[in-house]
């Protein structure tokens, strides 16, 4: 919802310079300052705070898993909560390199060292399952997370059927996808691995999820955050497109792929 009362939000958080840059169902993103400090507001009807506290939760899982990164970080995170009828997330303000002086190929370096982090990590959950403890969202889209010992079981129980169930429910189905439905189905043993290395993943990685600052580090926003197979940024980012061949070359100077991944990727 976007009539969300930015003044009785604003006059308690002690915001200034309030200015608005993006309006949509999930709520309200404005840029503002604090005690002369600028940040970043993402705010939302308090209907939607579950929107609000799984991006914080992805966020904060994130940061554990990019805390000794050389190339990626994640925004910091200066206050979360409601106030009368508005949830709220207060984050760091990230001025973003547009010259293109920061490197693509620390982007590309830095997402091979958070999809190997998980293995050797004692700070992550359950790191021999796919998903998560909880579910949360992919944009404005609810995203089941139920947890899996295969990646397979995952792919088509969390990501896939949930797609095609909101398809059929919306009425756009059509009646002359069923074989190729049931066809993919029986083809996603020879599709995808069964038990992959689990890796910490955005789970939403477009190029606009992914910021080079004028720090020069590349900073990750509005995450999906679940453990899975680490193909499947890879393939998110080859969808929506706005990444060079740079940054895959770099991750594969890492991380060698597995017999397939294009096919898979593609």
């Amino acid at each position: 919802m976007s009539d969300v009362n930015l003044g009785s939000l604003t006059e308690a958080l002690g915001l200034r310079s309030v200015r608005v840059l993006k309006r949509g169902n999930a709520g309200v993103c404005c840029s503002v300052e604090r005690n002369g400090i600028r940040l970043f507001l993402k705010a939302s009807h308090l209907l939607e705070r579950d929107r609000i506290l799984a991006e914080y939760s992805g966020l904060q899982a994130l940061r554990l898993a990019t805390e000794q990164s050389s190339y990626l970080r994640v925004p910091n995170i200066h206050e979360v909560g409601e106030d009368q009828e508005v949830a709220f997330m207060l984050t760091e303000w990230i001025d973003s390199e547009t010259s293109g002086q920061v490197s693509e190929t620390k982007l590309g370096l830095g997402l091979a060292e958070l999809h190997l982090g998980v293995v050797a990590s004692s700070k992550t959950e359950q790191a021999n399952r796919y998903g998560l403890a909880t579910d949360n969202y992919i944009g404005d889209t609810a995203q089941s997370n139920r947890q899996h010992v295969s990646w397979q079981a995952f792919f088509l129980e969390e990501r896939l059927r949930p797609m095609v169930d909101r398809i059929r429910s919306s009425g756009y189905w059509e009646s002359s996808w069923d074989e190729s439905w049931q066809a993919l189905q029986i083809r996603i043993p020879q599709l995808l691995p069964d038990r992959p290395p689990v890796s910490v993943l955005h789970g939403d990685l477009w190029n606009g999820n992914a910021i080079a600052s004028a720090g020069g580090y590349w900073y990750l926003i509005d995450p999906a955050y679940y453990l899975g197979h680490a193909e499947t940024d890879l393939a998110m980012m080859r969808l929506f497109g706005g990444f060079s061949r740079t940054v895959f070359d770099a991750y594969d100077s890492v991380l060698v792929p597995d017999p397939g991944r294009a096919e898979r990727e593609g």
